[in-house]
């Protein structure tokens, strides 16, 4: 789990809103602590005032932040929030500590099927490329999810590459007509996700060290989904992610593509270069 020095402001779209995810982890573990709020990813009044208390009555300097005293007392109530979910997911990504909610937010929900370019086959979220699926894998995790119709639809498309996936996307009405659901997205993250960790942990096994930050992570997680696991602009990385030089590996990643047509390319970089940082920060701490 990504944990950050969290202070009121945080997740909200005027403060360090890539930093939602780990706000509402936080929030979950107060709440199950007896502090009641809203898991909404958003550092404002009432999350303040339920970490206060929780402070209070834990023998820690009330400040309303998120230090490392608050986080280490608070571990046992996020295991009981989070933790079968977090067991779950390191079954299916072996070595993976982050944080797929941060991955799921910035890939963003579709709900209906969309085809991302390239050499990618049409795409169910949280995406789940049927161009390249094991088509008994899909069968598996989608059929409850479309039903009879949807999977005849989606079905069709199996192996389905680059423009002729998108063809195949464009001329079927039934295709297009499937829906899914956010909630039914995240249930299905650590699934889509597999490929993609595998991938990027086999090219990079320095992700795989005991010793990796769960930021850095979800920062070539993110990274792999975004750009593909195998694409040769990642080599950069090598280096730094070998020597366990995290703040390198994040300063090149915050430079990534800043020249791009589309701004939130651009964004999506530097947060995952600031996810890094604001991780590092926090295990700097005394």
């Amino acid at each position: 789990m990504i944990r950050a020095l969290l202070r009121k402001g945080d997740g909200s779209p005027g403060g360090r809103h890539w930093l939602d995810s780990v706000v509402m982890h936080l929030q979950r573990g107060l709440i199950q602590a007896g502090h009641p709020m809203d898991a909404d990813g958003w550092f404002g009044a009432g999350t303040e005032r339920g970490l206060k208390a929780f402070q209070q009555g834990h023998a820690l300097p009330a400040s309303g932040a998120a230090d490392r005293p608050l986080w280490e007392a608070l571990a046992p109530h996020l295991e009981a929030a989070l933790g079968a979910a977090q067991r779950e997911t390191a079954q299916l990504l072996p070595g993976f500590a982050g944080d797929l909610e941060w991955v799921h937010a910035r890939e963003g929900h579709r709900g209906r099927p969309y085809w991302p370019g390239g050499d990618s086959g049409v795409t169910l979220d949280p995406g789940f490329d049927l161009g390249h699926a094991d088509p008994a894998l899909f069968r598996r995790l989608y059929q409850p999810v479309l039903g009879a119709d949807g999977m005849r639809a989606a079905e069709r498309t199996l192996g389905k590459k680059g423009a002729e996936a998108n063809a195949a996307l464009r001329a079927d009405p039934a295709l297009q007509a499937i829906r899914i659901g956010a909630a039914q997205a995240y249930v299905l993250m650590p699934h889509a996700a597999r490929t993609y960790w595998r991938y990027i942990a086999e090219r990079f096994s320095a992700l795989s060290r005991p010793e990796a930050p769960p930021s850095v992570q979800t920062a070539l997680l993110s990274l792999a989904y975004n750009r593909g696991a195998g694409n040769e602009a990642l080599d950069v990385l090598a280096g730094p992610l070998r020597e366990g030089d995290w703040a390198g590996a994040a300063d090149l990643i915050g430079r990534m593509q800043q020249d791009h047509d589309l701004p939130g390319i651009r964004e999506r970089r530097r947060w995952e270069a600031d996810l890094i940082r604001a991780e590092l920060e926090f295990l700097e701490q005394a």
